[in-house]
């Protein structure tokens, strides 16, 4: 049976933890105080009150941590955990063994306290043990002092040795001892709150503390336990990893687990959760990564790339992070925990069986295979791979969320909620299971083999029907972001379990990564006049480019404050460019020089402001800003107040619409509505194909509406978003209605359809913003300043667009109208209101698709699962004398026989000699 720690430490707020580093380095001068009580028999308590010096002749060589426990043998373990965070923190953190002190000095003695064992976690008394716990450390360090007179203010720690075991541990029967003490912080809030203020001996003002067991080895300590046991020496712990986890928890590495209930939040991966049992105890985790670069003790290499990522066993900073959002990124390790090449303790014991069909325990292959050594008081000391006591080698995938870290780090409460974790292992078995009691037999909620990520782990096949292991938008678990967004990062061709392993880091998106230092992109225009669009970016400089490959800049040493427009109206073309500092606005005209092949700053001016100035737009001379109250022309004589430029705010389309913006009030040629009153952005479009414009507009709340002229709503508008910026619309899928595109507070970017339903949902790193719609490869492409995502292929139309927050970068706030003609072409070959399939879902029976068509020679259905694998593909010829304004209706079975249950995606493809159209359908198969 299976031991795991609940780890129910009293605690509170020792000081305001934060989620940047927290620099613990250096080595930490610890009084460890050893204390005993009156020997008398405790029914609750393990032994006698005093600690257990006689030897023991149980378990033989595999005895772990074996009496007498003197002085001689906490020594030995604190050399231990010494060498521990000295292993996993590279050098940076440690023990001062000379500086630390074991009282009283004598080998077997310690300080008796007045009050009995059983107090201080007594029975019927729930509601007091905080108190009395927190009584405990304040007994001590008073007893201590008024014999030894010890100086505390020459320590940084003090840790109490109590005898018996630590309440830490849910056994596989009922627990015979529960009045043990729980091992404990104490922090400074726990001392404030129960004893009204710090813990005074001396010129020592001491705030917390530690509470540390004799022991963590039942069958040693309690003979019914040994006895009742059909195997009691593989159910033997050592101290060695409790007292790592409470001196990790006293110098600040968070709790991962709920600290109220013991519920695990990272299980065995981790010393901060239950990993500190790894390897009975004797071999605790290593901290998990954001632990380890929390502390200061390694620094991870961000990827964001396509490329082939190497990752080393133990190697100081191999460490990959892959940004998702703002606040959300994996980070990857590899954890090897072999002893030799390919061998761990669970792989040996299995050889063993399989050649003798005994399984032996865990404690004897420990002893006889790793190659670990007691020292000459029987404790291990030293250990080479601290990964050892992991049930598997492989990668481990940590999804970190420094918006939960942030808000729960100063309470432990990092993963107190198992839902919304700030620190969470992704499975590779797909199942979360960590955190979870799921199967009391095989109980996964600690973790175990199948969660780690290797090209062998056949665990992963039980929730994913791919043909390979890979982490991706379409596995499970998947590379999501928390709240729901498509992080588009794909993981896959995981090498064989080694120390050294690698992946390929792609996108599920067509990308490609714009990463060149200070540098983001803006728009597209043609800048040089030759036909093509070339980009504009701005950041430490203003620069442009034909390809991003080579930037061509014609302003350095550039602030963050800066506004950009191409001047309307002019033959040549013309830069409009506002950049802030502090209170003072520089204004410059730049003019593309044909011969330089570049821009010349033609007249600039500078401006003092108490008020923002907004950049309105640009004409072939001037340029015009306004801040809440006035509007000013600029030219190269200098600056004039003007009035109202309604000319330069207007709205207008090439049917001759005309909308007015001014103040957040909204203006047709129909009128003007008190619904419009608050918009903090307007944008145009012809939604549904109708030759009339629609007006889609951001409210101060972030919400998303869209009405026609009349301002009567749209299908499905009002929608509710937190959205910032302006709202880009463009066809980016060639399905000739055109999507809505918009980026929100939270740092994602949201893609609907014409009627506002999301089509994808787009999660962003911090650096990275919506700047424009463009094109890219002859793709309809969303521009990012650092980034490019191409959708479908551009067809070289450039009306019903809306591609940057004033329409274009001219800001010219003008709709091209020629939608008719694509409605009808779009209805001429397949109706999409009345192509679809059914039953849908299926519960067995065949699947009819039916589709409306007029005059096509061919319809292809091309069905394929969620992961992107083609399913089956119907094909079928189509004679029909239909003209084009003709429609037909046809129906295709598809027999859903020997298919699986799932959701699937149903591509509907027709086409005749010149034109072809297509429609996804989703279905799904229930058995």
């Amino acid at each position: 049976m299976k031991i795991f720690s609940c780890m129910l430490a009293a605690v509170a707020t020792l000081f305001l933890l934060s989620s940047a580093s927290a620099q613990i380095t250096g080595d930490l001068k610890i009084a460890f105080i050893r204390v005993s009580f009156e020997k008398l028999d405790y029914p609750g308590f393990t032994g006698n009150g005093d600690f257990l010096l006689t030897s023991s002749d149980i378990c033989g060589k595999y005895l772990i941590d074996p009496p007498p426990h003197d002085k001689n043998y906490f020594s030995s373990h604190i050399l231990a955990v010494n060498n521990y965070f000295n292993k996993v923190s590279h050098g940076n953190f440690g023990i001062d063994i000379d500086g630390s002190k074991i009282y009283p000095s004598e080998n077997t003695s310690s300080y008796k306290l007045d009050r009995s064992m059983n107090y201080y976690n007594e029975l019927g008394k729930e509601n007091e043990h905080e108190y009395r716990i927190t009584a405990l450390l304040k007994d001590v360090i008073e007893k201590a002092y008024s014999i030894d007179q010890i100086d505390f203010n020459n320590f940084d720690l003090i840790a109490v040795i109590h005898p018996g075991l630590g309440q830490d541990f849910n056994l596989p029967f009922l627990d015979p001892t529960p009045e043990d003490i729980p091992s404990t912080f104490i922090d400074k809030e726990m001392v404030l709150t129960h004893l009204k203020g710090p813990i005074i001996t001396g010129t020592s003002s001491i705030y917390k503390g530690i509470i540390l067991p004799e022991s963590q080895n039942h069958p040693l300590m309690d003979s019914a336990i040994f006895d009742i046991l059909t195997e009691p020496c593989d159910l033997q712990y050592s101290i060695t990893g409790t007292w790592a986890l409470m001196i990790g928890f006293a110098v600040g590495l968070p709790p991962l687990w709920q600290i109220e209930t013991g519920q695990s939040g990272i299980g065995i991966f981790g010393l901060m959760d239950q990993g500190s049992n790894n390897g009975r105890g004797i071999v605790p985790s290593i901290p998990n990564p954001w632990t380890r670069i929390y502390a200061g003790w390694e620094i991870p290499k961000v990827y964001k790339k396509p490329q082939e990522v190497s990752l080393v066993n133990g190697k100081q900073n191999s460490i990959a992070k892959i940004p998702l959002s703002e606040s959300e990124y994996f980070l990857i390790e590899n954890r090897n925990n072999w002893f030799r090449y390919g061998v761990g303790i669970d792989s040996a014991r299995l050889q063993v069986w399989e050649s003798t069909n005994s399984y032996p325990n865990y404690v004897t292959v420990l002893f006889d295979s790793t190659g670990i050594n007691k020292d000459e008081y029987g404790v291990v000391t030293t250990i080479s791979n601290y990964n050892l006591g992991l049930p598997a080698s492989g990668l481990l995938i940590w999804h970190i969320d420094e918006n939960r870290i942030s808000k729960n780090i100063s309470n432990y409460n990092i993963n107190a909620n198992v839902e919304t974790k700030g620190i969470d292992v992704e499975e590779a078995d797909g199942a979360q299971d960590i955190g979870y009691i799921s199967n009391l037999l095989t109980d996964p909620s600690s973790g175990y083999w199948g969660d780690m990520w290797f090209r062998e782990n056949n665990q992963f096949y039980r929730a994913n029907t791919i043909n390979q292991i890979e982490f991706s938008p379409y596995t499970y678990p998947n590379t999501q972001t928390n709240n729901g967004y498509s992080s588009g990062v794909n993981i896959n061709n995981i090498s064989k379990t080694d120390t050294l392993m690698s992946f390929d880091l792609s996108s599920s998106y067509s990308t490609k990564l714009f990463d060149i230092t200070n540098k983001s992109i803006l728009f597209q225009w043609d800048i040089d006049q030759d036909g093509k669009l070339e980009f504009l970016g701005t950041g430490d400089s203003l620069w442009w480019s034909n390809s991003l490959n080579e930037l061509i800049t014609f302003k350095e040493n550039l602030t963050n404050k800066i506004q950009v427009c191409i001047a309307k109206n002019t033959s040549q073309n013309a830069i409009a460019v506002i950049e802030e500092i502090n209170s003072s606005y520089n204004i410059f005209w730049y003019q593309y020089d044909n011969a330089l092949n570049n821009f010349i700053i033609n007249w600039n001016h500078s401006i003092e402001a108490t008020d923002d100035l907004v950049l309105l737009g640009a004409d072939n001379k001037s340029i015009f800003l306004s801040n809440d109250t006035t509007y000013y022309q600029v030219d190269k004589n200098g600056l004039d107040k003007i009035s109202y430029p309604k000319d330069i705010l207007a709205y207008t389309t090439s049917n001759s619409s005309n909308i007015y913006y001014r103040d957040q009030y909204l203006i047709t040629d129909y009128g003007q509505s008190s619904l419009t009153s608050d918009f903090n952005s307007v944008s145009l479009a012809d939604l549904d194909l109708d030759n009339s414009v629609d007006i889609v507009a951001i409210d101060q709340m972030g919400n998303i509406h869209a009405f026609d002229e009349y301002f009567v709503y749209k299908n499905g508008f009002p929608l509710k978003a937190s959205a910032i910026g302006s709202v880009l619309i463009a066809d980016l899928l060639g399905n000739k209605n055109p999507e809505i595109v918009f980026e929100q507070k939270d740092g994602s970017i949201i893609v609907t359809n014409y009627e506002g339903a999301i089509i994808e949902s787009l999660s962003l790193n911090a650096d990275t913003k919506l700047s424009s719609i463009g094109v890219y490869n002859n793709k309809n492409t969303i521009i990012l300043n650092n980034q490019l995502l191409m959708y479908k292929d551009w067809n070289g139309e450039l009306y019903n667009r809306w591609v940057y927050k004033n329409s274009s970068p001219d800001f010219s706030r003008y709709l091209s109208i020629d939608t008719l003609k694509s409605a009808v072409n779009n209805i001429e070959l397949l109706n999409n209101e009345l192509t679809y399939a059914y039953p849908n879902p299926s519960y067995g029976e065949k699947i009819t698709f039916r589709l409306q068509i007029s005059s096509i020679q061919l319809i292809k259905i091309s069905i394929y699962d969620l992961a992107g694998f083609l399913q089956e593909s119907i094909s079928v010829p189509v004679q029909n004398n239909l003209s084009d304004s003709m429609m037909s209706t046809i129906e295709i079975p598809w027999d859903t026989k020997g298919v699986e249950s799932g959701v699937y995606l149903a591509k509907i493809h027709v086409s005749n000699e010149s034109n072809s159209a297509e429609k996804m359908v989703k279905v799904g198969v229930i058995k």
